[in-house]
């Protein structure tokens, strides 16, 4: 008698439906969705290997972003994962980074320090501020340039402190549109001046005109911040001269009257100079051939009797001037 009632408890058990996911046995990557049927595990669990287990779901740190998938994705750096079944992962924000990898939670997410921003959200590190820039704050997105007419050489600056007036001589043309960013000064060309500060571009430096140089601060002539007119008595005839040597002395029969005269000038008919004069003087026939007075006999040299001298060609000495005409 027992041991027929122990048959048909056995034959009771065996008749009895059985639960999907404990009697069917799915592919990895697959649970049981009904008595006969495998479907893919869901976003956000995986399932490693074949059998009849469930699929689990992804680990914080983690993420499963397909259905159906046979293992569990580890959080990138910049982002993180801090619950169970993620489905993706959480960018650290703009202003913020973090190099750690499969993060669990966002106090990963670390601060972008002063010379230092994180232009996207997700970033792994921060980005130094580069020459001609600086970043003043905690936390920031974007570095900010150094204003049109100065110039920043160093990274990781942290104050608008950093960026350097442009000096008188100098030119600086920023790597933006606007003249701002610029990481250095440029020296104006040889035989050009700028007396500015500030100045942004080439066009700043002017040329030195004839009758002038401009002998420049730094090395070759450059960086001159004037021009210097050549000294009466001398000329320049050209432009962009770059030192005193430029100034010529004005030849004798001629005169240059005024500093920064491009070119010299000669006397007028019975005027003469010096060499390196700056006008000219009435001329005196000093050759005592070339008087004689009224007995026929020489005359000294520019002097003048009781009764007029007479010139070779007859006329007399014109008395204002003392002179042959």
């Amino acid at each position: 008698m027992k041991l027929l009632s122990a048959v048909v408890v056995l034959l009771s058990m065996l008749a009895a439906p059985q639960s999907a996911d404990a009697a069917l046995s799915c592919p990895a990557g697959q649970q049981a969705v009904a008595a006969d049927t495998c479907g893919p595990c869901p976003k956000g669990t995986f399932k490693k290997t074949s059998g009849t287990g469930n699929c689990a779901p992804a680990n914080a740190g983690y993420h499963v972003p397909e259905t159906g998938m046979t293992k569990q994705i580890g959080c990138p750096g910049g982002t993180y994962s801090s619950s169970p079944g993620g489905v993706s992962c959480v960018k650290c924000g703009a202003g913020m980074y973090s190099a750690r990898l499969k993060a669990p939670t966002s106090q990963v997410c670390q601060t972008a320090g002063r010379g230092y921003y994180a232009a996207k959200s997700g970033s792994v590190s921060q980005t130094p501020a580069s020459a001609g820039y600086y970043v003043s704050g905690l936390g920031q997105m974007r570095q900010t340039a150094c204003p049109a007419g100065t110039y920043n050489p160093k990274t990781k600056q942290t104050s608008k402190n950093a960026c350097i007036t442009v000096g008188a001589g100098y030119y600086a043309d920023g790597a933006r549109s606007d003249g701002t960013a610029a990481t250095k000064q440029t020296a104006c060309p040889a035989g050009t001046f700028s007396a500015q500060n500030k100045a942004r571009s080439v066009t700043a430096c002017k040329t030195v005109p004839a009758g002038y140089y401009a002998d420049g601060a730094a090395p070759n002539g450059t960086a001159a911040t004037r021009q210097t007119a050549c000294p009466a008595g001398t000329y320049n005839p050209k432009t962009k001269q770059t030192s005193r040597n430029a100034c010529i002395t004005a030849a004798a029969g001629y005169y240059a009257a005024a500093a920064g005269s491009a070119s010299q000038t000669r006397c007028a008919a019975n005027y003469q100079s010096a060499a390196g004069s700056t006008g000219c003087t009435v001329t005196l026939y000093n050759s005592p051939g070339d008087y004689y007075n009224h007995w026929g006999r020489k005359a000294a040299p520019g002097t003048k009797g009781k009764s007029p001298h007479k010139c070779k060609d007859g006329k007399n000495w014109k008395k204002s001037a003392q002179a042959c005409k």
